[in-house]
């Protein structure tokens, strides 16, 4: 099955004066499936016409832009099976991720190997399953890839520096302009087929301006590449894109620098198909979990400095850091909601 975006009118206001509703429609989920289950494991109800919503919003928005959704960020089958039937495509980091992609219906063109560094053993699967358009950030992974699946489309990524996020990745991932210059000279010289730039702001990005600096330095790095006799034909654009419950006023002011900076830099009719790569955009508001506070321990406090003392009171969930609340889950604007309405023997 797949599904039109563009089969009925619709009006983002109109539509998200319904959350109300929803919001009490996934809390009546929620009670039932205590009420039935009566355990404590904890679990998640996932909302996917807040899903269709993101889709939708993102057209509006950003009509130019194809998204490639980050498969690490969320890869629950009925998710990636909807975004199919949406003909969303997917940035892939792992064999595991290539797998899930394809098991929910994708083509092996709807994919690409968005990971700077690439181990023997999935480049190889990547081939055989003809999944061939990568990225790579220096040397030693062009020729690892012109070892192994030198027929690729290689996505050249560039670093971002300075640019504030709650999760930086300009020291992680990426080249220089001036390793961009050496690195197209050596996969010229290889015989590879470089056909775009890409790059990443950092996840949650903070600034929304990073945008347009981000596709003036692409621009720069595209020219480099008409000199040396490369043709790129490949934006992409990354993530970054926030998408916890409230975050849309940031997301319009990210999309208003990315038109600007398009159209200044490359502009309708050049030729060049954009991409990016959203994650937390399209899931990160889908989802509620639910976790049980399963106990409860008082402790006193000595304040010797006063002279009196202080409880503290510690909850303890059946969820933690090993699962749901792993590092930085306090970045991504998430909302406690207590049920203490009810009783559940």
């Amino acid at each position: 099955m797949s599904v039109n975006l563009n089969e009925t009118i619709w009006h983002p206001r109109r539509e998200r004066k319904m959350s109300e509703v929803k919001s009490q429609a996934i809390l009546d989920v929620i009670k039932n499936c205590i009420v039935k289950k009566n355990n404590d494991i904890p679990f998640y109800v996932a909302d996917f016409s807040d899903v269709l919503y993101k889709c939708r919003y993102w057209k509006t928005k950003l009509p130019r832009i194809e998204p490639f959704y980050a498969v690490k960020c969320n890869s629950d089958p009925m998710l990636l099976n909807l975004l199919v039937s949406l003909g969303i495509r997917f940035d892939c980091a792992s064999k595991g991720e290539i797998d899930a992609v394809l098991a929910a219906g994708a083509e092996s063109s709807d994919i690409i190997y968005a990971h700077p560094f690439k181990s023997n053993t999935f480049l190889r699967y990547a081939a055989s399953v003809n999944v061939d358009l990568m990225t790579f950030d220096c040397e030693q992974e062009l020729h690892k890839i012109k070892k192994i699946s030198p027929q690729a489309r290689l996505v050249i990524r560039i670093s971002i520096p300075n640019v504030p996020a709650a999760f930086p990745l300009s020291n992680k991932f990426g080249c220089t302009l001036k390793e961009a210059q050496k690195l197209l000279v050596t996969a010229q010289n290889l015989g590879l087929n470089i056909v775009g730039v890409s790059f990443h702001v950092g996840s949650l990005c903070e600034q929304p301006f990073a945008y347009a600096k981000a596709i003036k330095m692409a621009r720069e790095v595209f020219d480099m590449a008409e000199d040396i006799g490369y043709h790129f034909t490949l934006l992409d654009l990354g993530g970054g894109f926030p998408g916890s419950t409230g975050s849309l006023d940031i997301f319009d002011k990210m999309c208003y620098y990315i038109t600007e900076a398009l159209e200044e830099h490359f502009p309708q009719g050049c030729g060049v198909r954009v991409i990016a790569e959203p994650g937390c955009y399209i899931a990160c508001s889908a989802y509620t979990l639910c976790c049980k506070v399963i106990g409860k321990k008082t402790d006193d406090m000595n304040l010797e400095d006063e002279g009196s003392y202080k409880q503290q009171v510690f909850y303890y969930l059946n969820d933690g850091a090993y699962g749901s609340f792993g590092y930085g889950f306090e970045k991504y604007g998430f909302r406690i909601k207590p049920l203490l309405n009810f009783k559940i023997y």
